[in-house]
């Protein structure tokens, strides 16, 4: 009678392995087997689905039976433990969720902007114009997303390759869902359009100079609705403008810190919008347009002949972005400088004010 062979061991091993695993996954189960059948009982008595539970189950589910934090705690581990051991994906945490496991108090309910608001305030926002319309344009971008339910949160943390038009619209991907954004109607007050127009001056000040930059946004009309819908074509950006913040701060003069990429926070991304929203739109600084090389009313043949024809060096071209992207950086304090001298001189006048008054007092 011939013995056991390895490949007869191997496979007696590998079933232990097997039973093993199983048996682990049990003892797990049933570590948290009062927390799940509690869970599974009050979704049947509310009417929801247990497995695969979405995030406003769990959120509701917590409410509806209040504990301790180490107890909620507990039950999410539950809750997750039961989906990762039947294949199913784990519910999403919501803000709101972690905080009432953490013991905190609820967050203020957003309370969403009035879709008629809305429209008018970017009816109202200028897309053309230095700086005006590079305010207007992010304003208008961040009132869109604003609309579509997206939390300042997660608009803080969105960078430009996290948005793709394709013609049919616009897709926001966030951490825990994508946005779908259609078409509307009029172009004046489309979704999508209005990030496009962003995108676009956007991409200019990442790769191009200021000069380019206020020159496409002199040279834009008004959008109203007989306007064409930009959305329309596929939109691409340069790599390194895909890389930056979507809702970066500028200052009073126009200046982004992209050498520095830091988005808005949330709390400034909320004010904005609605004040935005509430048809108070501040009057940005205008700059007058770019002032033209003079050249003769009447231009002789041989100084014609004289010029050389003009052909494009994609080399040269990479040059110039060069020595901008490192004159931006030198200057990369110029901002705070300029700020602090406003902030100074404002502070001499008020101080020159009060002694003078002072003066006629006396």
């Amino acid at each position: 009678m011939n013995g056991p062979t390895h490949r007869d061991a191997a496979a007696d091993r590998r079933a232990d392995a097997d039973v093993g695993v199983a048996a682990g996954a049990a003892q797990r189960v049933d570590r948290y087997a009062g927390e799940w059948a509690l869970f599974v009982d009050w979704c049947a008595a509310t009417g929801r689905v247990s497995l695969p539970a979405t995030a406003e189950t769990v959120h509701a589910f917590l409410l509806g039976c209040p504990a301790a934090p180490a107890t909620m705690t507990r039950r999410l581990t539950a809750i997750d433990r039961h989906h990762r051991d039947r294949g199913v994906a784990v519910p999403p945490r919501s803000d709101q969720v972690r905080d009432l496991a953490r013991g905190r108090a609820a967050r203020p309910v957003r309370q969403a902007l009035e879709p008629a608001a809305v429209d008018t305030a970017l009816r109202r926002l200028p897309i053309d114009g230095w700086t005006g319309g590079w305010f207007g344009r992010r304003d208008r971008a961040l009132l869109v997303l604003a609309a579509a339910g997206i939390p300042y949160r997660q608009l803080a943390r969105l960078h430009v390759a996290d948005v793709s038009v394709d013609g049919d619209g616009c897709v926001v991907a966030t951490p825990s869902v994508s946005h779908v954004m259609p078409v509307g109607d009029d172009p004046a007050t489309c979704g999508p359009c209005a990030l496009v127009r962003w995108l676009r001056v956007l991409d200019l000040d990442a790769t191009r100079s200021t000069r380019v930059l206020i020159a496409a946004l002199q040279r834009r009309p008004a959008v109203d609705a007989a306007s064409v819908h930009v959305c329309s074509q596929t939109l691409a950006v340069d790599p390194r403008t895909a890389q930056l913040p979507l809702l970066p701060p500028i200052d009073q003069h126009g200046w982004t810190p992209l050498d520095r990429p830091a988005p808005l926070s949330r709390q400034s991304l909320s004010q904005l919008a609605r004040t935005a929203a509430a048809g108070q739109v501040t009057a940005h600084k205008a700059v007058a347009a770019l002032i033209q090389d003079p050249s003769p009313a009447e231009p002789t043949t041989t100084a014609a002949a004289a010029v050389p024809p003009l052909t494009y060096d994609a080399h040269r071209w990479r040059r110039g972005v060069d020595q901008r992207i490192a004159a931006r950086s030198a200057l990369a304090d110029l901002g705070d400088t300029l700020q602090h001298i406003d902030a100074r001189i404002a502070e001499l006048e008020t101080r020159t004010k009060a002694l003078l008054a002072d003066q006629d007092a006396r």
